[in-house]
């Protein structure tokens, strides 16, 4: 599927610059589709890790947008960075019970959040 392979792209990217820069060995991405026009689909991604929680976001949103290609850069609407410490991003953790694993959310509370339609994906090295 196309969106799995982008997805799977933009975290394998984002991965590798957070493991190299920041020396981030677990994340957790959770990307959320927006629709544009009835056909263009773009992201809102947002990015967690332990590690990362004390760093400036803007310095790591904009490493973020740096290290992903135009056609990439094109299909996110926007970054975010949550603490790992948020409610969010706690239960997140018990959803995505493997690592290294590509999972679709349809129509799930998570915690006070209503996710409509997103994919989680969290690693660990």
């Amino acid at each position: 599927m196309v969106e799995n392979d982008f997805i799977k792209s933009v975290e394998q990217s984002v991965e590798q610059l957070l493991y190299n820069k920041f020396d981030v060995t677990d994340e957790i991405f959770l990307f959320i589709p927006l629709y544009h026009n009835y056909s263009e689909i773009k992201y809102n991604l947002i990015v967690s890790s332990k590690k990362i929680d004390n760093i400036s976001i803007r310095k790591i949103i904009n490493e973020i947008f740096n290290s992903l290609d135009q056609q990439k850069q094109k299909k996110i609407n926007k970054i975010d960075i949550m603490s790992s410490n948020e409610n969010l991003m706690n239960n997140l953790k018990f959803i995505a019970f493997g690592n290294n694993d590509l999972y679709e959310i349809n129509n799930i509370r998570v915690g006070d959040v209503y996710l409509e339609k997103a994919y989680l994906y969290k690693t660990k090295r």
